[in-house]
């Protein structure tokens, strides 16, 4: 009597922890497919995090290449006129014989946003801006030392030559350039610049 007590309790005592040891496994499946789950978004989003930067940066490249060439075009024009008593060339292609030789025409006027082929020369300054490939240059033939403001002064742009520029890469006749939106570009041009005429627009 004694021995079949002490069984059934046994009995029941190890039914009871199969009951428990299943629910606990089940628990921790769940558990474990929620962990899963969380390292799977945590990957997601860490990749989101790395690439975006990436892609944005391939969309902002040949902006980015554009204001290099400007930046060279800046330093160009402030050596041009530390020769020349702060005189600026009366033509942008005095420019690029500044760098004697190492830079070409091509390289550093044409905008990475227009073709190949596109248009360098478009003949002599004339009226309140001068195109030459990419860029429009703003007061050739003046001197540095006119502009009251110079960190406020735009020397010359980048023309808009496709829809992708959201940006205008301008610079200034201290010599420094920046990437402006076009509602806080046209607020800084002077009057009489025809910017669809020059845009080609």
């Amino acid at each position: 009597m004694w021995v079949g007590i002490e069984w059934d309790g046994v009995c029941q005592g190890l039914n009871s922890m199969f009951k428990n040891h299943t629910a606990s496994n089940k628990w921790n499946e769940a558990a474990l497919t929620r962990i899963e789950l969380l390292v799977v978004i945590v990957i997601i989003v860490l990749l989101v995090v790395i690439l975006m930067p990436m892609l944005g940066g391939s969309r902002d490249r040949p902006l980015i290449m554009e204001m290099s060439n400007l930046r060279l075009v800046g330093i160009a024009i402030q050596g041009y006129a530390a020769e020349n008593d702060g005189q600026i060339p009366p033509h942008p292609r005095y420019l690029a014989s500044f760098f004697y030789e190492s830079v070409s025409q091509r390289d550093l006027f044409i905008s990475p946003f227009q073709d190949e082929d596109a248009v360098l020369d478009r003949g002599e300054p004339s009226g309140a801006g001068f195109r030459y490939g990419g860029f429009v240059f703003l007061v050739l033939g003046h001197n540095l030392n006119e502009f009251e403001v110079p960190a406020e002064s735009i020397l010359a742009y980048s023309a808009k030559v496709s829809p992708e520029q959201i940006r205008r890469n301008v610079l200034f006749a201290d010599g420094h350039a920046e990437q402006l939106e076009e509602e806080a570009f046209l607020a800084m041009l002077p009057d009489g610049v025809d910017v669809d005429a020059l845009d080609g627009r």
